[in-house]
């Protein structure tokens, strides 16, 4: 079982999730630990294909957290956050942004390491 490592930014904003929505994150992150795939994730496409996308919508809004398992041991949660465009499910610019960076960072601490 992968252990899950979270990047700076994206503890703080999983706190701020409703309450529903983290559980519900946290059973697929559990399913995702196990090797598995949840029913609520999808992999991204592109340079982002190493990124898992969690998907969780209510009433409230459309939830998303993002991680990868493609380095080492660890799960990492690489971004949280909530969507608030009302077009689309395409997932923000501004999101995708910070989701390169973060894989960016991830990707030069595992060269550091081999």
């Amino acid at each position: 079982m992968r252990k899950i490592a979270w990047m700076r930014g994206a503890t703080k904003a999983f706190t701020r999730l409703p309450a529903g929505v983290r559980e519900q994150m946290l059973e697929a992150l559990a399913v995702a630990q196990r090797g598995g795939l949840s029913d609520t994730a999808r992999p991204m496409k592109g340079d982002l294909r190493d990124i898992v996308e969690i998907r969780i919508g209510t009433a409230g809004g459309s939830y998303r957290t993002m991680y990868t398992t493609q380095f080492g041991a660890f799960l990492y949660v690489v971004h949280v956050f909530q969507k608030k465009s009302t077009h689309g499910s395409e997932t923000p610019k501004r999101e995708i942004d910070v989701i390169r960076r973060r894989l960016k960072a991830i990707r030069a601490v595992g060269a550091q390491r081999n």
